[in-house]
Order: C-alpha cells, then sequence, then structure tokens
C-alpha cells in the first residue's frame, strides 16, 4: 500500500504548511525551497501549463477565487526569489 504522501496532492498540502511556517517564521531559504516543491509538486498533479489552475482549484473552496490566485502568485514570487544571504 503507498504512503499518502507519495500522492503529489498530499505531498504538496504538506509541503504548503511547512510553506507558510517558513513564511511566518521569516526563513528566506526555507520559503524559497519550499516554493520550489510546492510547485513542483503542483506540476505533477496535471501538465505544466495547468500549474496555476491545479493550485487555484485546491484553494478556492475555501478561500474564494482571489485569494486562491494570489496564493499561486505568492508561490511563484517566492520561487524565483533566491535569497542573498
Amino acid at each position: 500500500m503507498p504512503n499518502g504522501l507519495e500522492d503529489p496532492y498530499n505531498r504538496f498540502l504538506s509541503y504548503y504548511g511547512q510553506y507558510l511556517d517558513a513564511k511566518e517564521a521569516n526563513h528566506p531559504n526555507k520559503i524559497w525551497l519550499l516554493a520550489i516543491q510546492c510547485r513542483s509538486q503542483l506540476q505533477k498533479m496535471a501538465d505544466v501549463s495547468k500549474e496555476a489552475e491545479t493550485c487555484q482549484k485546491i484553494f478556492e473552496a475555501f478561500v474564494g477565487k482571489e485569494k486562491a490566485a494570489q496564493i499561486y502568485r505568492e508561490l511563484c514570487d517566492d520561487s524565483r526569489s533566491y535569497p542573498s544571504s
């Protein structure tokens, strides 16, 4: 029986929780790395070109369409901003 974390959806949620913790603790290296890991899991769930849609579908029911789009934009921004520490 496969481990639940092997599923890209569950792994995404795990990484996203860690990402939020890193943002709260203001750890730039962790934020960057976890944002990349989140995006990697989104790409495993669907075609790379549908990464934004996949992310938005996960969050829309909980936070609405606008906030779901904002979550994806923040993941993208954080995944592209390598910390200069």
